[in-house]
């Protein structure tokens, strides 16, 4: 074709080509959300949705997201509800609760079909039972303008009501629809077919530039009407309507999941029964379906989908006919003779809940994965399953349940439902060929690719590249990238026109190039202080050290280390790059791969071995030494400060620690901070610019710790200050500090100290070490308290007296110290209590003393009034006379006291200091009896009391 001929075929087609990437975004579950804009699927953290099953995204024909719903809320790419979008009649439990469709050759008008949730308890026409509204809504179709509010768009018509039941039976008008709903694209390539499945019967609504299409002798607008196949009974429908309706890519068939075909006998309770799954051929161009096929009859399926070329069909079911059971990822396949027994069970688990199946933009199936736990809730619903290859039969089948992370962020949930999409979007020719990917091209900067598809005579071929339609012949099937770099990266798309009136075959391949990884020759040089023979020019390297001056500090590259060119043309490579001994004395060069690790782009460099015969001489540094850790653990264990001795000793080089030699060699596992340890020798690496210049080997060396032994407590007597304290023999040094509010006062340096004053003390005792000619020393400390005590000082006595059974006496004193006390004798016995009972009457002695030790006071003398209880005046010079005793000059002075007999007779008033009563009257012997008397004391008190003469 000459110049001119591709001129007008540039101008025909114009300035841009339509890329299906609208099925680049999808949301749905939790909050979850999956991207395809850079070929591989990516984890969202931006979704609005909270949805059981109901979800639909669309994005533009450059895979930017354009809005997305659960059928009853609309958000728009800013993540916020959309202009008037809410209240649409969709309901988030439906199975397609809403399917987005962009009205062919009408820019910026997308249509939202709804479908409500028909098996609830509303469906019976109960009032005391209701399910969101109240009413089953049915499918309705609303409409958006994506050019209202600034690209943002706005819901422009709401809830327009489409009829798929028979308005003459009163039970179909309240269930309205099933939740199944699926889109193709016409045969004449500029409309839309909506596909809906009702109790026996397809209904087929096709979607042009007017939109939904008008009927004027039919219901407004009315579908085409297929009543074909496997009857799914209204009785029932609260659990029948559930599973997925799809589509074949190509638009020739149509695949359906019933969750249940139970017929209960009267209204659509919740009762659970087997469904079923059918194939059925579908007519893109009338909108016909017909020839069912059933595959399966028993258990509850629910997701059904095609793979890209319509070869294989795949469903999931629960094995019990309420979902639960073992859960079946079956395969049929499309080509064989007998479709149904082809089925393939890919993968069975008895965690995971029967879910959706869609079809994804890079030809791979994806599937819903979600546990539903007893009483409520979700576990295990963290990844999309992937069926990697879905056109291969049977046991080809790769499938992974761990495919694409949903929950990036602990935060998101992917339930039972994914977004369903016109499913002609997936129909495209491969022109990549790769057998990795249909629609995704990685290559390295530099590399060349043709892209290209099968030549086809009078078929017209035109490559575009980011919409930009390319000049060239129409009949080229390829398209040659040669050299590339970073900007020829793009969305390259065919279409094929076959000129016989069929739709254009379309292809896409989103190219992604990779600069070619930085990699520079280095070098690494190492100290030859092998183990196993020194000075032979032969040593162990960590090749990995290298990698910072290969790769000019790039992050995240790999490399891998070849010992030459042949081992590299053999993909060879060092197995422990960690720790490879050079093969050629004292210089080697090796060759170092570096590796982009998702693109796999690469380059060369070399990396010369360089093996230090003389290595630098570093100063005597060494030993170290530090105390015992603790010495009541057993292990003698010290804490060494590496940092310091790295930055004191070792200031001229980069240096690192090391336990072994090989670790020295290799730098691997170094120790540093605080370090602590046994007695040890350590290697000692001195570097320059990364190159081994020595390496050391240092000594480390635990002292034993002295211990501290004292009490916790001391007494100091502060009517006998100093307190003097002796530590044990021993030590080399001693220290003793009064602690004051955290700080430390000296008072001593010798093995005693002298305290004056309680307080908390500190004992530190030193001992000292000389070895190596080094001396040092460790010590310990151990903190005490010094308490205050004092002799007592008296105060009073508190006497209740005057008695002959028990006389009591409480001894009052004060001061700091802890005290006890005693009667009669300096020497005790002491009790602790200060009340004494049972005091004979008299003048008794009391004393007391401190406990600490602080000496003893008194005697004290208690006055204690009493009287005998009898007296014998026989003249045996004992108990002779009775008097009243204890009674001093205080007390005693004009103290009147009156002995009586039995009849109150007056027989002798006592002088209160004399002997007392001598038994007589008139100087006659009083007979043995009971006697009387009265005291009167001159504090006014006044008591009386009998005794006994005895003969």
């Amino acid at each position: 074709m000459n110049k001119l001929a591709s001129l007008l075929l540039f101008l025909l087609i114009g300035l841009t080509a339509k890329a299906q990437r609208e099925a680049d975004n999808w949301y749905f579950g939790r909050n979850a959300g999956v991207s395809f804009q850079s070929g591989t699927p990516i984890g969202l953290t931006n979704g609005r949705l909270n949805t059981l099953e109901g979800c639909s995204s669309i994005s533009d024909s450059d895979g930017n997201l354009l809005f997305y719903t659960d059928g009853s809320t609309v958000y728009n790419a800013n993540h916020v509800v959309m202009a008037n979008g809410t209240g649409l009649n969709g309901d988030f439990s439906s199975t397609s609760s809403g399917l987005i469709v962009p009205q062919p050759n009408t820019p910026g008008i997308y249509i939202i079909f709804t479908v409500d949730e028909p098996h609830h308890f509303n469906a019976d026409g109960d009032p005391q039972t209701s399910d969101g509204d109240g009413v089953n809504d049915g499918l309705n179709y609303s409409v958006v303008d994506m050019t209202l509010n600034g690209g943002l768009g706005g819901v422009t018509t709401k809830n327009v009501p489409l009829v798929t039941y028979d308005t003459s039976n009163q039970l179909a008008s309240l269930l309205k629809c099933s939740e199944k709903i699926t889109a193709v694209k016409g045969a004449d390539c500029n409309s839309i077919w909506l596909i809906t499945h009702f109790v026996d019967t397809f209904y087929a609504f096709r979607v042009d530039d007017t939109g939904v299409v008008v009927d004027p002798t039919g219901p407004n607008p009315s579908p085409v009407v297929s009543q074909v196949g496997i009857e799914v009974p209204l009785t029932g429908y609260r659990r029948n309507a559930l599973g997925y309706l799809k589509a074949s890519p190509d638009g020739t068939r149509l695949g359906v999941s019933h969750f249940g075909v139970i017929d209960t006998g009267s209204t659509p309770d919740g009762s659970d029964g087997d469904g079923a799954v059918a194939l059925y051929d579908f007519d893109d161009a009338t909108g016909v379906v017909s020839n069912e096929i059933l595959l399966r009859q028993s258990g509850s399926p629910y997701g059904v989908e095609f793979s890209p070329n319509g070869t294989k069909m795949y469903a999931t079911l629960g094995a019990l006919p309420n979902g639960g059971g073992t859960n079946f990822l079956l395969q049929y396949d499309l080509q064989a003779a007998d479709i149904a027994a082809s089925e393939f069970i890919v993968d069975q688990s008895d965690i995971f809940s029967a879910g959706a199946l869609q079809l994804g933009p890079d030809g791979r199936i994806y599937r819903a994965l979600v546990q539903f736990v007893n009483g409520g809730g979700f576990a295990n619903d963290n990844y999309l399953g992937i069926i990697n290859n879905p056109e291969d039969l049977g046991p080809a089948v790769t499938y992974n349940a761990q495919g694409v992370l949903v929950d990036v962020d602990g935060q998101r949930g992917v339930r039972i439902g994914l977004p369903p999409f016109i499913q002609s979007i997936f129909s495209t020719i491969d022109i990549i060929q790769n057998d990795i990917s249909t629609t995704s091209l990685s290559l390295c900067e530099g590399d060349s690719y043709r892209l290209e598809y099968e030549f086809i005579a009078g078929a017209t071929y035109t490559w575009s590249i980011d919409g930009v339609v390319q000049a060239l012949p129409p009949d080229q099937n390829f398209y040659d990238l040669t050299n590339v770099t970073v900007a020829d990266a793009g969305t390259y798309e065919l279409e094929v026109d076959l000129n016989n009136g069929d739709c254009p075959l379309e292809g896409i391949a989103v190219v992604m190039v990779t600069p070619i990884p930085q990699a520079n020759d280095s070098s690494l040089q190492q100290c030859d202080l092998d183990p196993n023979a020194f000075d032979d020019g032969i040593s162990t390297f960590n090749l990995n050290q290298a990698y910072d001056d290969i790769t000019g500090n790039t992050p995240g590259l790999d490399l891998v280390f070849y010992e030459d060119a042949a081992a590299l043309a053999a993909d060879t490579p060092i197995a422990d790059p960690s720790a490879y001994r050079n093969t050629v004395a004292f210089n080697q060069t090796i060759l170092v791969q570096v590796v982009e690790p998702i693109s796999q782009c690469a380059a060369i460099a070399n990396l010369d071995l360089i093996v230090q015969a003389l290595p630098v001489n570093i100063p005597n540094t060494g030993p170290y030494f530090a105390c015992d850790n603790d010495p009541d653990d057993g292990i003698l264990e010290g804490t060494f400060d590496l940092e310091n001795i790295r930055n004191t000793d070792f200031a001229l080089f980069d240096t690192e620690f090391y336990r072994t030699i090989e670790d020295a060699l290799t730098e691997t596992n170094p120790v540093s901070g605080d370090f602590t340890t046994e007695n040890i020798i350590l290697y000692a690496r001195a570097e320059t610019n990364n190159q081994c210049e020595a390496i050391d080997v240092i000594q480390f060396f635990i002292d034993p710790l002295p211990v501290a032994e004292i009490d916790d407590t001391f007494i100091l007597c502060l009517n006998d200050p100093p307190l003097t304290i002796e530590a044990e023999d021993g030590f080399q040094g001693y220290r003793w500090y009064q602690v004051t509010g955290g700080s430390l006062n000296q008072i001593s340096n010798q093995q005693t100290a002298d305290i004056f004053t309680p307080g908390t003390y500190r004992l530190e005792v030193i001992r000292g070490y000389n070895s190596f000619g080094i001396n040092r020393s460790c010590s310990d400390f151990k903190d005490f308290e010094v308490l205050p005590s004092n002799i007592a000082t008296f105060i009073d006595f508190e006497i209740q007296d005057i008695s002959s059974e028990n006389n009591i006496v409480t001894i009052l004193v004060e001061g700091e110290g802890d005290y006890e006390y005693a009667i009669y004798n300096d020497f005790g016995p002491y009790q602790d209590s200060n009340v004494f009972e049972n005091v004979p009457p008299g003048f008794i002695d009391f004393y007391v003393r401190d406990k600490n030790g602080c000496g003893v006071v008194g005697a004290f003398t208690a006055a204690v009034i009493g009287y005998p209880k009898y007296f014998t005046p026989n003249g045996d010079s004992y108990n002779d006379f009775w008097q009243i005793r204890g009674i001093t000059s205080m007390t005693g002075d004009q103290a009147r006291i009156f002995i009586f007999d039995r009849y109150g007779k007056l027989l002798k008033q006592l002088d209160p200091f004399g002997l007392g009563w001598n038994g007589t009257f008139n100087n006659k012997e009083m007979p043995a009896d009971d006697y009387w008397f009265t005291v009167q004391l001159l504090d006014g008190r006044e008591f009386k009391g009998h005794f006994t003469l005895k003969r």
